[in-house]
């Protein structure tokens, strides 16, 4: 419904304000110091809501009402920040089982790779007098691509018995050795890169005492 009054000599329609503005609400706009009573009367000419207007009198500008077609944050009135609660994706429960299983660090699960870092401590070189070799604990970062990989063997804490201790892959990772080998010369780099490359590119290992039971269901649907 509309309705004509007078404020100051000068006739002011207000257009269909979903709130009657009462005297108290004319008094807190007025003493707002942004907006006088010439400023509200001109926001209520333009067809401006109570609210609308106490948002508009936070600053110093004027600015047109929005019309059916023009969102609220166009037509100046600040729209409440999403909180990280309203943004973010439902948690993947098949990626935070696999996380939980991987005996590595720094894991992450995207919808085309899966990656995790790991240090592997390796033999190279010749036995020394006691039959010992020398031993370096690179650390590494495996990348997984997920298409088309699929288990093909299990390993096991003690040999064919025992936990399962990783999952034997049909894919080679893309292995990126990140420190740990800065003392190694030529001929020991390349035997620890070639264990690397060939062996543990193939392998994800399990925490201890993760049942498979509970992982392969997670891997199968991921990699699907």
């Amino acid at each position: 419904m509309n309705e004509t009054t007078k404020h100051g000599g000068r006739r002011v329609v207000m257009v269909g304000l979903g709130l009657a503005m009462t005297t108290s609400t004319f008094g807190a706009l007025d003493a707002n110091a942004a907006c006088n009573r010439d400023d509200i009367d001109y926001y209520l000419s333009k067809g401006f809501t109570a609210e609308q207007i106490t948002a508009i009198c936070s600053g110093n500008e004027r600015k047109e009402p929005a019309t059916n077609e023009t969102s609220p944050a166009a037509a100046g009135i600040e729209q409440p920040v999403p909180t990280p609660l309203q943004t973010a994706n439902p948690p993947n429960q098949q990626s935070s089982i696999l996380k939980e299983s991987i005996n590595g660090y720094d894991i992450e699960i995207t919808s085309t790779t899966l990656a995790f870092t790991r240090k592997n401590c390796i033999e190279y070189g010749p036995e020394n007098i006691y039959g010992f070799r020398s031993e370096v604990c690179p650390e590494v970062r495996y990348t997984f691509t997920l298409a088309g990989l699929s288990i093909v063997k299990l390993n096991r804490k003690y040999g064919f018995f025992g936990p399962v201790s990783g999952m034997v892959l049909s894919n080679r990772a893309e292995s990126q050795i990140l420190n740990g080998i800065e003392k190694l010369d030529e001929s020991g780099f390349e035997e620890v890169s070639k264990v690397i490359n060939n062996r543990e590119a193939l392998t994800i290992p399990l925490q201890d005492g993760v049942p498979f039971e509970r992982v392969r269901p997670a891997f199968t649907e991921l990699t699907r």
